[in-house]
């Protein structure tokens, strides 16, 4: 099998806003990685919808905190097992804030 990266939607949060739009069908992906812009106004927290639908947002947490991603940082989340994800900052944007998306998948199989 090989492993494939390849860009998603990005993941934009409006200026003076506080939640970005959603990226979903993420079946195929093993992990997928956030690249946060070099500047943030808030603290800015992984969101996670367990469905379809978008109406039961939460926060993913790892070792019992929430995960954060600062400015200029990138996260890397694995074991992909909700089907939609967004971004969620603790106060309101100063401007846009972009943050680009990329995930890994496998291609290919036993012969």
């Amino acid at each position: 099998m090989s492993s494939w990266v390849v860009d998603l939607p990005d993941l934009v949060i409006a200026n003076a806003g506080t939640v970005s739009g959603a990226i979903g069908s993420l079946e195929d992906a093993d992990t997928i990685t956030i690249y946060a812009p070099a500047a943030l106004t808030g603290t800015v927290t992984i969101q996670i919808e367990p469905t379809a639908a978008g109406t039961d947002w939460i926060d993913l947490t790892s070792g019992g905190s929430d995960v954060t991603i600062g400015a200029g940082n990138a996260v890397v989340v694995g074991d992909i097992s909700f089907r939609q994800i967004r971004l969620s900052s603790g106060a309101a944007e100063g401007a846009e804030r972009t943050f680009r998306v990329t995930k890994q998948f496998q291609v290919g199989g036993r012969r």
